[in-house]
This record gives structure tokens, C-alpha cells and sequence, in this order.
């Protein structure tokens, strides 16, 4: 888990000034497993699902009048983003997903980093 609580923490802190693409949150995991593409899903699995449902960042889109959160509980959102992503077969360069916000709680252990 503390692969997992490092990769939090990095994201947090790139979410503590603005809001992070989803390609920042899957290219972390790739850079933790180079050689392994299938083994980069899964943590990128995992640190999706526990700074949705951990409630450290929010997802969303970003529009004109700026950050706009999805609606559904965190559970429903972390679903969604992994259903997104294997829609477009992770291609996350070519494909916006999903933006993220850190939420209050995210901001807080960012700040303490």
C-alpha cells in the first residue's frame, strides 16, 4: 500500500496548484512499471479507484466556466473512469477521460507533504 500512498501524494501535490488530466495519474503508475503495461493498469486501477473513493480528488470535466465535478457517488465515479478508459483502450494521450480536483481533504495532506 505504500506504492500506492506515494503515488497519492505525488498527484496531490500536482493537484494542490491545479487540476490534473487523468493522462498524469495512469503515466505515474507506467513510470512505476516500464516493462509491465498490464501490471501499470492494475496500479493505475488501484490509484484511481483510492483517490475517487478515498475522496482525496474529485473527477470531472473541465469547461469554460472552469472544473465541473461528476455527480455520482465515489464508488459510481471510479467505475466510470476505469469503464472510460477501456473504451478508449487506455490511450489517455488521445483521449480526454476525465479531469481531477483535489477536495479539501486531498489539499490538506497535499499541504502537509
Amino acid at each position: 500500500m505504500s506504492e500506492i500512498n506515494d503515488l497519492i501524494d505525488e498527484i496531490l501535490e500536482e493537484g494542490f496548484d491545479d487540476w490534473v488530466m487523468l493522462v498524469s495519474i495512469v503515466r505515474s503508475a507506467e513510470e512505476r512499471r516500464p516493462d509491465d503495461p498490464q501490471g501499470a493498469r492494475t496500479l493505475a486501477t488501484a490509484l484511481i479507484h483510492e483517490l475517487i473513493v478515498g475522496e482525496w480528488m474529485l473527477p470531472g470535466e473541465v469547461e469554460d466556466s472552469g472544473f465541473k465535478p461528476w455527480q455520482e457517488p465515489p464508488a459510481d465515479a471510479a467505475a466510470r473512469v476505469i469503464r472510460d478508459l477501456d473504451a478508449v483502450d487506455w490511450n489517455v494521450v488521445d483521449n480526454v477521460v476525465a479531469w481531477f480536483d483535489n477536495t479539501d481533504r486531498g489539499n490538506q495532506r497535499a499541504d502537509e507533504l
